[in-house]
């Protein structure tokens, strides 16, 4: 998108828009987030599987961080809804090693840095003291929003991430995305203008900005996900 193109796109937002450390350390993230997905013509999630059968069994096959943040997604959501005050979660893989740490307080996330991607078809997660959330030593760390971010754009049910009275009731632009404008997705552009002009449902969208109710669904999940959409 052209600098001319972005500056068409109002600065301004109905509400004040939230703002601190953890704020800005997401802003860096989904720029970065964007950054890597500017090349990619191709569904992301396909790319991002392993393609056949390479290796012999037993031998072990590294999954890709995408991989990795799409199946941690839907496990770090139940966790969110269950953890009570003074925990986080442990996420395990089908070996029963630890595979990551989620800290609900600040929602960070931590993974080990290697995968196996047989490690990620049995994930579970279990209650622990704020005081075990410390990760290991060169543990890779991104947070509850980048994680969720990934899997509504790239993975394979993030079409279907949208809640039903998100899909049934009117939408607001309630800030403009914490987003590198250079970065936005040209559809998304599209989304934010037909939402800066007025409330808009799912529908609505649907018939302004051309495309299919999947598509649009993950992308408003992204731009729910980042605070950027309100319920009227």
């Amino acid at each position: 998108m052209s600098d001319s193109r972005a500056s068409n796109v109002r600065r301004s937002a109905p509400s004040t828009p939230p703002s601190g450390p953890e704020r800005e350390a997401l802003r860096a993230r989904i720029d970065a987030e964007l950054a890597d997905m500017a090349s990619v013509t191709v569904s992301s999630w396909m790319l991002a599987r392993e393609r056949g059968n390479s290796t012999l069994p037993g031998v072990p096959r590294p999954a890709s961080e995408i991989n990795v943040d799409v199946a941690l997604a839907p496990v770090l959501t139940m966790a969110r809804r269950s953890l009570t005050p003074g925990h986080s979660a442990h996420i395990t893989g089908g070996d029963g090693v630890l595979l990551a740490i989620y800290r609900p307080d600040d929602g960070s996330v931590h993974v080990r840095d290697t995968v196996d991607t047989r490690e990620l078809l049995r994930l579970a997660w279990r209650p622990r003291p704020l005081r075990a959330a410390q990760p290991p030593e060169g543990w890779r760390s991104t947070s509850f929003e980048a994680v969720q971010w990934r899997f509504s754009l790239l993975g394979p049910a993030g079409d279907q991430a949208l809640s039903r009275h998100w899909r049934d009731s009117p939408l607001r632009l309630r800030e403009i995305p914490p987003f590198n404008f250079s970065l936005l997705p040209g559809r998304q552009f599209e989304i934010i203008s037909a939402l800066q002009k007025g409330d808009r449902s799912l529908a609505e969208l649907v018939r302004t900005v051309g495309g299919d109710e999947a598509q649009l669904s993950r992308e408003l999940v992204a731009l729910m996900l980042m605070g950027c959409l309100v319920i009227v």
